[in-house]
């Protein structure tokens, strides 16, 4: 049974947590996150927040590590032939095509992983070892001494990135406060952003493939590995698994105490540690046992009726009663895991529309070509006739960068999340067509410049919207019983659609024109924009809980 409300202190009730589990309530308000406090300032978060995103910077990272380094991969391992260059005309070399893709194309294989091994094992673990997967990948591909070992090493970070990109977003997520909950997840792209002008930078300066690879490759995931052993276990997986093991009480003590220690760590405060991590799971037995009687919606929203009585706006005895039904229901013969519950189907009637846009919105990044400028940001200045292509690529970087700071500090919290979308969407159409015009060869003076104008044109979109946002977006309205799946479904989807891109991205030019070929990647953009308008929720300023409860009525 539930503790009764005069066993708590009355500040302690308003940091209970409303996400995953219900609402608590005092004086009329729903509390914010997990143990938050709901003035917590950024500076609390934003040192932890970046060690975890180091991840991001390996993302970024292997993203752009062949955008420079390509043709002198290419040359120094001669799998293409010695005279062969793209400069000269010949025909795309499927082998160097297989070293700038293979990594998109593995991370697809680390998504699928990604998803089931979160929900069972943790957030935690899974980041580290993504982490150790970049180190040992980076290891590889600068001691390689030939195209075989280049492509395991490639495929290895690309695994580890597909991982990174489902457990990061959704550990950051669920350990931010609501009101910095989208700067907070912001931070995964700039640092993505971080590692693309990284390895830009130090290419641009002379620095040869191998020692990038090598020594700076694992430079920062190592750090970030040894940071991410001091931090937490996110408290919402360690609710959940509490409440999966609420009939073996040794087990469930233990990742009570876990609980507690992690929303200490992270928010501070002193709480009474039994009583709080007791409610919480009591609640999130009570929200499940909800889900398996048919009761989508949750106490306090109004929607179902109660005979919930209330002093000062807090639940009383009617709360201890839905207890012991969510004890019966979840822990009987039919008992269901919360943290993989057998009757939530991304698909179903409940979270169908949720699932729709937190999955379109990233799936919908991706076909509009940014990784396939990352990866080939040479070799699209190297068509437009620019000359001095190292530091065009860098530029491409620091504004990516730089742009993406603003972001977070001056527009992410400031404008809508459906604006921001929008406005990007339509810039990177815009930008898209510029480039085209730009590799068009057309007999004009200073055309090719246009080439630069767009792609800088084209990241600044990237960076005030669909960068930062898209997976922060799908990790805010995903609800909490398919965010795992439908994380690793939208990352799958994204790495697949990234892969046959630059998989096939110099055969398409060759086919269909360069101009051609950025038309089409414009066209794409304008159907995400069609896809914002229409589809999208707003999310900003709301709790994951009111979210949940928005799209689930759809």
């Amino acid at each position: 049974m539930a503790p009764s409300r005069e066993e708590f202190p009355p500040n302690l009730y308003a940091q209970l947590p409303s996400e995953p589990v219900a609402t608590s309530i005092q004086d009329g308000s729903t509390s914010k996150d997990m143990g938050a406090p709901p003035d917590a300032p950024l500076t609390r978060y934003l040192g932890y927040i970046l060690l975890v995103d180091l991840t991001a910077v390996c993302f970024g990272y292997t993203l752009a590590f062949t955008g420079g380094t390509i043709g002198d991969i290419t040359g120094d391992l001669g799998f293409c032939g010695d005279d062969w260059s793209m400069d000269d005309g010949a025909k795309p070399c499927f082998k160097e095509e297989m070293v700038a893709a293979l990594a998109a194309g593995a991370s697809v294989f680390g998504c699928i992983v990604a998803g089931p091994t979160t929900e069972n094992f943790g957030r935690k673990p899974v980041i580290l070892s993504s982490f150790f997967l970049f180190i040992l990948g980076y290891v590889a591909v600068g001691l390689a001494p030939d195209l075989t070992v280049v492509l395991v090493g490639r495929a290895t970070t690309g695994f580890a990135a597909g991982v990174a990109g489902v457990v990061t977003p959704m550990y950051v997520a669920e350990v931010s406060p609501a009101h910095l909950r989208g700067q907070l997840g912001s931070l995964f792209n700039l640092g993505i952003s971080g590692g693309v002008l990284l390895v830009d930078l130090l290419n641009a300066c002379g620095i040869g493939w191998r020692v990038l690879a090598w020594l700076v490759g694992t430079i920062v995931p190592f750090i970030g590995f040894v940071a991410m052993l001091r931090f937490p276990e996110s408290p919402v997986f360690l609710a959940a698994a509490a409440a999966s093991v609420v009939d073996e009480q040794e087990k469930c003590n233990a990742y009570k105490e876990k609980l507690v220690d992690a929303m200490q760590w992270l928010h501070g405060g002193s709480i009474p540690k039994q009583l709080e991590a007791d409610l919480v799971v009591d609640k999130l037995l009570a929200q499940k046992a909800d889900q398996l009687l048919g009761e989508n919606e949750t106490p306090g929203n109004g929607s179902r009726e109660s005979k919930e009585e209330t002093n000062g706006g807090v639940m009383t005895s009617d709360f201890e009663a839905q207890t012991s039904i969510s004890r019966s229901s979840v822990v009987g013969s039919e008992r269901a895991s919360v943290m993989n519950p057998v009757n939530a189907s991304m698909f179903g009637k409940r979270n169908w529309y949720a699932t729709m846009i937190g999955v379109g919105v990233p799936v919908g990044f991706a076909l509009g070509g940014v990784n396939s400028v990352n990866a080939y940001c040479a070799t699209i200045m190297g068509l437009s006739g620019i000359t001095w292509i190292p530091w065009a690529i860098t530029s491409y970087g620091a504004v990516q960068w730089v742009v993406g700071i603003v972001g977070i500090v001056g527009l992410v919290e400031q404008f809508d999340r459906k604006t921001l979308l929008a406005v990007s969407a339509a810039g990177c159409a815009c930008s898209h067509s510029l480039i085209a015009f730009g590799v068009s060869g057309v007999d004009i003076p200073g055309i090719h410049i246009l080439a630069l104008v767009g792609a800088l044109c084209f990241v600044t979109f990237v960076a005030i919207g669909l960068g930062p946002l898209s997976w922060a977006y799908s990790s805010e309205v995903l609800p909490s019983a398919v965010r795992g799946p439908a994380m690793s479904l939208a990352s799958v989807l994204f790495w697949t659609a990234t892969f046959l891109q630059e998989l096939f991205l110099l055969d398409m030019m060759d086919a269909f024109t360069p101009t051609g070929t950025f038309l089409f990647f414009a066209a794409f953009n304008v159907g995400t924009l069609v896809f914002v308008l229409t589809c999208l929720v707003e999310t900003r300023g709301r709790t994951l809980e009111e979210i949940e409860a928005l799209v689930t009525r759809q």
